[in-house]
């Protein structure tokens, strides 16, 4: 099961227990829940869901740390 967030004009693809890396939000600290609400697609395995023009779907995510690329 996976499902694509549009994240601040950016479309990511997470996964359940999985760890991805998104722009800095100055808003949240580790440890703090993000509510991903702007789901466009979403594939449970046995069928795919596309927005029109969202689904009434969230998914819950934890910040983990925040880091700097290196230049």
């Amino acid at each position: 099961m996976y499902a694509i967030c549009n994240l601040k004009g950016h479309q990511v693809k997470v996964r359940q227990d999985e760890t991805i890396k998104v722009q800095y939000r100055a808003d949240k600290q580790p440890g703090d829940v993000v509510i991903l609400d702007d789901i466009l697609l979403l594939n449970t395995g046995t069928e795919i869901k596309i927005s029109k023009p969202n689904l009434p779907v969230r998914v819950h995510a934890k910040v983990v740390e925040h880091g700097r690329d290196p230049k």
